[in-house]
C-alpha cells in the first residue's frame, strides 16, 4: 500500500447533512434518479431508481458491456464505481483485510453483513434471521406513512446505511449486547484512488466495517482476525 495515501485523512460524508445525497451524487455514488428520489422522499421512486441500478449491475456482472452499450441502457448510471470498488478491494485484500461475500437474498445484504459481524459466523447467510429483521425494519419504516403509502410500500427494497439507525437498537436488544459489545458500524465507499470514504453509524465501543459497493453490502474483517 502506498504510505502517502494510507496516511492521508479519509474523506467523509455525513448522513444527517442536508447536502448528503448531493455529495454522494457529485462523487458518482448514486444515479440522477436516486438523487431525485432522495430529494422527493418518495419511497416508490426510490425503489424504482434502486432497482434500475441493481438491474444494470446484475446484467453487467453477467455480461460486461461496452461504454456505448452502457450509455444506451442507462446513461445516468456511473459504471466507474464498480471499478473503484474492485480497486479498493484489491488494495485492502493485499493489506490483509477480508471481504466476506454474501448473496444478498431479497436485498438483505446489509442485514446479513451485520448478522455476520454479530455472530462471528461469516460462512452463513443467516437467511431466517435476516428475514425476521427485515420484517421488523420494514415495520419501522412504514410507521409514519399514510395508508396509501403503506399499501404501495415496495417489498424487498434496497436498504441504505441510514436504515441501521432503526435496526441497530433491535439487534442490540435481541442479542443482549453489553456496553462493550454495542456496535459502531463504519461504512466504506471507494474513491477514485481505491481508498475508503468512511462514515459511521451507531455509538458503540465495538467497531465493525461494512463495505458499501455500488449495489451491495459486505462485511469486512481487519488484519489479524481469526476468520
Amino acid at each position: 500500500m502506498d504510505r502517502a495515501k494510507s496516511n492521508r485523512p479519509a474523506a467523509t460524508f455525513t448522513p444527517r447533512s442536508a447536502t448528503y445525497h448531493d455529495e454522494l451524487h457529485k462523487e458518482g455514488f448514486i444515479s440522477d434518479a436516486q438523487l431525485a428520489a432522495a430529494k422527493s422522499a418518495d419511497k416508490a421512486d426510490a425503489s424504482k431508481a434502486d432497482k434500475e441500478v441493481l438491474d444494470l449491475a446484475t446484467f453487467t456482472s453477467q455480461r460486461p458491456l461496452t461504454n456505448k452499450q452502457s450509455e444506451v441502457i442507462d446513461s445516468n448510471f456511473n459504471s466507474s464505481q464498480r471499478e473503484r470498488d474492485r480497486n479498493l478491494e484489491a488494495r485492502y485484500t493485499k493489506a490483509g483485510y477480508q471481504f466476506k461475500r454474501n448473496k444478498g437474498k431479497d436485498h438483505n445484504c446489509l442485514i446479513i453483513s451485520i448478522l455476520q459481524h454479530l455472530t462471528d459466523n461469516y460462512a452463513s447467510e443467516h437467511t431466517v434471521k435476516a428475514k425476521e429483521y427485515r420484517i421488523k425494519l420494514d415495520s419501522k419504516l412504514k410507521q409514519n406513512l399514510t395508508a396509501a403509502q403503506k399499501a404501495a410500500f415496495p417489498e424487498h427494497q434496497m436498504l441504505m446505511p441510514d436504515d441501521l439507525n432503526l435496526l441497530l437498537p433491535e439487534l442490540e436488544k435481541d442479542f443482549k449486547l453489553g456496553d462493550e459489545k454495542k456496535l459502531t458500524v463504519e461504512f466504506w465507499m471507494a474513491d477514485a484512488q481505491g481508498e475508503p470514504i468512511k462514515f459511521s453509524i451507531g455509538g458503540g465501543k465495538q467497531k465493525v466495517v461494512i463495505f458499501q459497493r455500488a449495489d451491495h453490502f459486505e462485511a469486512v474483517l481487519c488484519p489479524g482476525s481469526a476468520h
